[in-house]
């Protein structure tokens, strides 16, 4: 097993193997994982009901995936 591809979030920033997918100035957690979220118009509506860690790993996961999956 190999890591394909990997998804980096931290100082407001989120990294995709090195290359910048989203920057922000909003440093405090829930204002910055909001603002990517409507900044990818995803659509999953449970999205403002989960804590911090949860919202991380379905950003980190949605947009890896999106790569992978994309037809």
């Amino acid at each position: 097993m190999q890591i394909l591809n990997y998804c980096k979030i931290s100082e407001g920033k989120i990294t995709e193997a090195q290359a910048l997918l989203f920057a922000s100035e909003k440093y405090q957690l829930k204002t910055f994982l909001k603002d990517f979220y409507k900044s990818r118009n995803f659509s999953y509506s449970k999205f403002y009901k989960m804590d911090a860690q949860c919202k991380l790993a379905f950003i980190a996961t949605e947009d890896i995936a999106s790569k992978f999956c994309a037809t």
